[in-house]
């Protein structure tokens, strides 16, 4: 599952607090890289913007890896 089955991708989302009166907002760029038919990574890059979780922070930039197999 070599020939042109990889995958880039693009995500944005923006999220309201439970009380309204903040937002949240994330962006994701993303790689799916297949190894072979039933096993996949994925590397992401990710920029959550105002996070509600931590009011010291304008940002947090986080990478990330995932792995899928398939059977």
């Amino acid at each position: 599952m070599r020939n042109g089955a990889d995958v880039m991708g693009f995500a944005h989302s923006r999220g309201e607090s439970s009380t309204g009166l903040c937002w949240q907002s994330a962006t994701e760029f993303f790689y799916n890289y297949y190894f072979a038919k039933n096993l996949a990574m994925t590397f992401d890059v990710e920029r959550i913007g105002n996070p509600l979780l931590t009011p010291v922070d304008d940002e947090v930039w986080l990478l990330g890896i995932r792995t899928r197999l398939n059977f």
